[in-house]
């Protein structure tokens, strides 16, 4: 049965028009690398745009896409970070710190602050020595994020919900003009964003393929035992 097209138009569609979408393309991981790639495309686009009167139009876009991009390196972290502490158990490292709502908490929060902090629960049950804790500028970067968008919604939408019961409203997100220095907000967010990507998440798959290696050696010692028995039983 031939797999449906997605945005098929009508009649033959050329193959060069084509991508692939879904399934391992479409983990935290991967997302989030790709939206990374995109606010990096953006960040350029404005970078060289110096010249255009209307350049301002893309500050909002490139920090959400950004935005976007960092939430979900944090949730890849945390999911690979839960999944090597329960590798890091069945051979005998480290501490079993996943919450047991950990799907749920990743699938119902766009709190920067949040996944930071579960990340850092997450990376310190494994036996690491502190290896996979993010750098404090990092930190510090993610922070001002979070500070100035705590919902996901502050770079997202034109308007949010302020106050509570009858006098709850909607109200613009910056009701007045403001300064926004772009050229270092694309700096920060894009390093932060590389911190996680490129630093922590290579860090996360160097440690589980240690964790492979001790597992072959567990294995290994386990064979030459049982053939150490089974001679034992026939001296």
């Amino acid at each position: 049965m031939p797999r449906p097209t997605l945005f098929a138009r009508v009649g033959s569609t050329p193959e060069s028009a084509c991508v692939w979408v879904g399934e391992r393309l479409e983990t935290s991981e991967a997302l989030g690398s790709s939206f990374l790639e995109a606010a990096d495309a953006l960040g350029e686009l404005w970078l060289a745009s110096h010249a255009s009167s209307d350049r301002d139009r893309l500050a909002i876009p490139i920090v959400q896409t950004y935005r976007h991009a960092i939430e979900l390196l944090l949730k890849a972290a945390c999911e690979k970070a839960a999944e090597l502490v329960g590798f890091s158990r069945y051979l005998g490292y480290g501490e079993d710190v996943r919450p047991a709502d950990l799907q749920d908490r990743l699938g119902q929060t766009h709190s920067i602050a949040r996944l930071v902090e579960l990340l850092s629960t997450l990376t310190g049950g494994i036996d690491s020595g502190g290896s996979g804790e993010l750098p404090p500028e990092t930190k510090d970067a993610l922070k001002y994020l979070h500070d100035q968008d705590e919902r996901g919604l502050a770079f997202r939408y034109a308007s949010r919900k302020v106050g509570k019961g009858e006098s709850a409203h909607w109200a613009p997100v910056r009701p007045t003009l403001m300064v926004m220095d772009l050229e270092n907000a694309i700096t920060e967010l894009h390093g932060a964003a590389q911190m996680i990507e490129g630093g922590l998440m290579t860090y996360l798959h160097e440690y589980e393929s240690f964790l492979q290696e001790r597992l072959s050696e567990h294995e290994a010692a386990q064979v030459d035992n049982e053939q150490y028995d089974e001679n034992w039983r026939y001296q």
